[in-house]
Protein backbone atom coordinates (compact mmCIF):
# COMPACT_ATOMS: atom_id res chain seq x y z
CA UNK A 1 0.00 0.00 0.00
CA UNK A 2 3.04 2.19 -0.21
CA UNK A 3 3.79 5.14 -2.44
CA UNK A 4 1.86 3.91 -5.46
CA UNK A 5 -1.32 4.16 -3.41
CA UNK A 6 -0.76 7.89 -3.52
CA UNK A 7 1.38 8.24 -6.61
CA UNK A 8 -1.44 10.06 -8.39
CA UNK A 9 -1.63 12.58 -5.58
CA UNK A 10 -0.37 14.96 -8.18
CA UNK A 11 1.39 17.95 -6.65
CA UNK A 12 3.19 19.00 -9.77
CA UNK A 13 5.24 21.54 -11.58
CA UNK A 14 4.11 21.68 -15.20
CA UNK A 15 5.85 22.53 -18.45
CA UNK A 16 5.02 25.72 -20.41
CA UNK A 17 2.58 23.82 -22.63
CA UNK A 18 0.45 23.29 -19.53
CA UNK A 19 0.95 26.79 -18.16
CA UNK A 20 -2.12 28.73 -16.99
CA UNK A 21 -2.04 32.48 -17.65
CA UNK A 22 -4.50 33.54 -14.95
CA UNK A 23 -2.81 35.67 -12.25
CA UNK A 24 -2.18 34.00 -8.92
CA UNK A 25 -3.97 36.72 -6.93
CA UNK A 26 -7.18 36.11 -8.88
CA UNK A 27 -6.96 32.38 -8.28
CA UNK A 28 -6.18 32.80 -4.57
CA UNK A 29 -9.30 34.97 -4.21
CA UNK A 30 -11.42 31.93 -5.13
CA UNK A 31 -10.23 30.06 -2.04
CA UNK A 32 -9.75 32.58 0.74
CA UNK A 33 -7.02 32.06 3.35
CA UNK A 34 -7.79 28.35 3.80
CA UNK A 35 -9.43 25.66 1.69
CA UNK A 36 -10.13 22.12 2.86
CA UNK A 37 -10.84 18.84 1.07
CA UNK A 38 -11.85 15.52 2.60
CA UNK A 39 -9.88 12.45 1.50
CA UNK A 40 -11.73 9.14 1.19
CA UNK A 41 -10.72 5.60 0.29
CA UNK A 42 -13.44 3.41 -1.19
CA UNK A 43 -15.99 5.86 0.18
CA UNK A 44 -14.62 5.94 3.74
CA UNK A 45 -12.96 9.14 5.04
CA UNK A 46 -9.26 8.70 5.81
CA UNK A 47 -7.95 12.25 6.09
CA UNK A 48 -7.85 15.85 4.95
CA UNK A 49 -5.99 18.04 2.49
CA UNK A 50 -5.63 21.70 3.48
CA UNK A 51 -4.49 24.57 1.26
CA UNK A 52 -3.50 27.95 2.70
CA UNK A 53 -2.90 31.21 0.81
CA UNK A 54 -0.96 34.15 2.22
CA UNK A 55 0.32 37.28 0.47
CA UNK A 56 3.56 38.85 1.70
CA UNK A 57 4.41 42.09 -0.10
CA UNK A 58 4.92 41.09 -3.72
CA UNK A 59 4.98 37.35 -3.08
CA UNK A 60 2.36 34.68 -2.51
CA UNK A 61 3.02 31.86 -0.04
CA UNK A 62 0.87 28.81 -0.83
CA UNK A 63 1.05 25.75 1.39
CA UNK A 64 -0.51 22.28 1.16
CA UNK A 65 -0.88 19.70 3.92
CA UNK A 66 -2.25 16.18 3.55
CA UNK A 67 -2.69 13.68 6.36
CA UNK A 68 -4.15 10.19 5.93
CA UNK A 69 -4.56 7.14 8.14
CA UNK A 70 -5.90 3.80 6.90
CA UNK A 71 -7.11 1.42 9.57
CA UNK A 72 -7.87 -2.27 9.77
CA UNK A 73 -10.67 -2.36 12.32
CA UNK A 74 -9.27 0.15 14.83
CA UNK A 75 -5.58 -0.52 14.12
CA UNK A 76 -3.72 1.93 11.84
CA UNK A 77 -2.01 0.01 9.04
CA UNK A 78 -0.91 2.90 6.85
CA UNK A 79 -0.06 6.56 7.46
CA UNK A 80 0.77 9.27 4.97
CA UNK A 81 1.73 12.91 5.51
CA UNK A 82 2.63 15.52 2.91
CA UNK A 83 3.69 19.15 3.33
CA UNK A 84 4.57 21.57 0.58
CA UNK A 85 5.34 25.29 0.47
CA UNK A 86 5.37 27.34 -2.73
CA UNK A 87 6.63 30.90 -3.20
CA UNK A 88 5.32 32.89 -6.17
CA UNK A 89 6.58 36.26 -7.38
CA UNK A 90 5.05 38.08 -10.36
CA UNK A 91 3.03 34.97 -11.22
CA UNK A 92 6.15 32.82 -11.40
CA UNK A 93 7.15 29.99 -9.14
CA UNK A 94 10.47 30.86 -7.48
CA UNK A 95 10.71 28.15 -4.82
CA UNK A 96 8.96 24.98 -3.67
CA UNK A 97 9.76 22.47 -0.94
CA UNK A 98 7.79 19.26 -0.50
CA UNK A 99 8.25 16.77 2.32
CA UNK A 100 6.56 13.36 2.36
CA UNK A 101 6.30 10.71 5.05
CA UNK A 102 4.96 7.65 3.26
CA UNK A 103 4.33 5.21 6.10
CA UNK A 104 7.78 5.86 7.55
CA UNK A 105 9.63 6.42 4.27
CA UNK A 106 10.63 10.08 4.14
CA UNK A 107 11.44 12.07 1.02
CA UNK A 108 12.18 15.73 0.28
CA UNK A 109 11.87 17.47 -3.09
CA UNK A 110 13.11 21.00 -3.68
CA UNK A 111 12.52 23.32 -6.62
CA UNK A 112 14.40 26.62 -6.82
CA UNK A 113 14.63 29.30 -9.49
CA UNK A 114 18.11 29.97 -10.86
CA UNK A 115 19.52 31.78 -13.86
CA UNK A 116 19.21 28.65 -15.99
CA UNK A 117 15.69 27.66 -14.99
CA UNK A 118 14.34 25.72 -12.03
CA UNK A 119 16.67 23.38 -10.19
CA UNK A 120 14.81 20.23 -9.14
CA UNK A 121 16.28 17.82 -6.60
CA UNK A 122 14.73 14.74 -5.03
CA UNK A 123 15.01 10.98 -4.67
CA UNK A 124 15.40 10.66 -8.45
CA UNK A 125 18.41 12.99 -8.50
CA UNK A 126 18.74 16.56 -9.76
CA UNK A 127 17.87 18.22 -13.05
CA UNK A 128 16.92 21.62 -14.46
CA UNK A 129 13.37 22.40 -15.57
CA UNK A 130 12.49 25.42 -17.76
CA UNK A 131 12.25 28.74 -15.92
CA UNK A 132 8.68 29.48 -16.98
CA UNK A 133 7.08 26.36 -15.55
CA UNK A 134 4.22 26.72 -13.12
CA UNK A 135 3.06 24.75 -10.11
CA UNK A 136 -0.24 22.98 -10.62
CA UNK A 137 -0.84 21.70 -7.12
CA UNK A 138 -4.41 21.34 -8.38
CA UNK A 139 -5.46 24.70 -6.97
CA UNK A 140 -4.54 26.20 -10.36
CA UNK A 141 -6.59 24.67 -13.17
CA UNK A 142 -4.29 23.58 -16.01
CA UNK A 143 -5.10 23.94 -19.69
CA UNK A 144 -5.37 20.80 -21.75
CA UNK A 145 -2.69 19.18 -23.89
CA UNK A 146 0.55 17.22 -23.61
CA UNK A 147 3.37 18.27 -21.34
CA UNK A 148 6.01 17.37 -18.79
CA UNK A 149 5.47 17.58 -15.06
CA UNK A 150 7.78 17.30 -12.08
CA UNK A 151 6.16 15.08 -9.47
CA UNK A 152 6.91 16.69 -6.12
CA UNK A 153 6.41 13.41 -4.30
CA UNK A 154 9.50 12.02 -6.03
CA UNK A 155 11.16 14.81 -8.01
CA UNK A 156 10.85 12.70 -11.16
CA UNK A 157 9.88 13.91 -14.60
CA UNK A 158 6.46 12.61 -15.69
CA UNK A 159 4.97 12.85 -19.19
CA UNK A 160 1.23 13.46 -19.23
CA UNK A 161 -1.61 14.55 -21.47
CA UNK A 162 -4.48 16.50 -19.94
CA UNK A 163 -7.88 16.06 -21.63
CA UNK A 164 -11.05 18.08 -21.07
CA UNK A 165 -13.87 15.58 -20.53
CA UNK A 166 -16.57 18.27 -20.49
CA UNK A 167 -19.36 19.02 -18.05
CA UNK A 168 -19.77 16.59 -15.18
CA UNK A 169 -20.65 16.66 -11.48
CA UNK A 170 -18.94 15.81 -8.20
CA UNK A 171 -20.20 14.96 -4.74
CA UNK A 172 -18.78 17.40 -2.18
CA UNK A 173 -19.31 18.51 1.39
CA UNK A 174 -22.05 20.88 0.23
CA UNK A 175 -23.81 18.41 -2.05
CA UNK A 176 -23.47 17.47 -5.70
CA UNK A 177 -22.01 20.33 -7.73
CA UNK A 178 -21.73 20.85 -11.48
CA UNK A 179 -18.09 20.69 -12.57
CA UNK A 180 -15.73 20.32 -15.50
CA UNK A 181 -13.69 17.11 -15.44
CA UNK A 182 -10.07 17.03 -16.60
CA UNK A 183 -8.17 13.76 -17.02
CA UNK A 184 -4.41 13.26 -16.64
CA UNK A 185 -3.09 10.29 -18.63
CA UNK A 186 0.40 8.92 -19.19
CA UNK A 187 2.86 8.53 -16.34
CA UNK A 188 0.06 9.70 -14.04
CA UNK A 189 -3.63 8.79 -14.20
CA UNK A 190 -6.01 11.03 -12.29
CA UNK A 191 -9.33 12.84 -12.75
CA UNK A 192 -9.79 16.37 -11.41
CA UNK A 193 -12.89 18.57 -11.20
CA UNK A 194 -13.23 22.39 -11.30
CA UNK A 195 -16.20 24.73 -11.08
CA UNK A 196 -17.04 27.42 -13.64
CA UNK A 197 -14.72 29.91 -11.90
CA UNK A 198 -11.76 27.53 -11.98
CA UNK A 199 -11.94 26.54 -8.34
CA UNK A 200 -10.63 23.03 -7.58
CA UNK A 201 -13.47 20.85 -6.28
CA UNK A 202 -11.83 17.45 -6.08
CA UNK A 203 -9.97 14.58 -7.70
CA UNK A 204 -9.98 10.79 -7.99
CA UNK A 205 -7.37 8.14 -8.70
CA UNK A 206 -6.78 4.44 -8.10
CA UNK A 207 -4.17 3.02 -5.79
CA UNK A 208 -1.97 0.05 -6.61
CA UNK A 209 -4.23 -2.11 -4.47
CA UNK A 210 -7.22 -1.11 -6.60
CA UNK A 211 -8.73 1.17 -3.98
CA UNK A 212 -10.36 4.41 -5.12
CA UNK A 213 -9.00 7.59 -3.54
CA UNK A 214 -11.26 10.66 -3.66
CA UNK A 215 -10.63 14.26 -2.69
CA UNK A 216 -13.72 16.46 -2.32
CA UNK A 217 -13.96 20.04 -1.08
CA UNK A 218 -15.75 20.47 2.25
CA UNK A 219 -17.24 23.98 1.84
CA UNK A 220 -16.14 24.64 -1.73
CA UNK A 221 -15.80 28.40 -1.36
CA UNK A 222 -19.36 28.82 -0.04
Amino acid sequence: MRSRLLACLVFLVASPSLAAARPVDQIAALYGPEYALTISRNGEPIGQHILTFRQERQAWQIAAASDMVIKLAIIPVFRFAYRSAETWEKDRLVALTAETNDDGERTVVKVEATGDGLDVSGTAGSWVAPRDVIATSHWRQPPTGPGVVVNTLTGKRNDVTITDRGEDSIVTGVGTLPARRLTYAGDLDVDTWYDAEGRWLGMRFKGRDGSVIDYACTRCGR
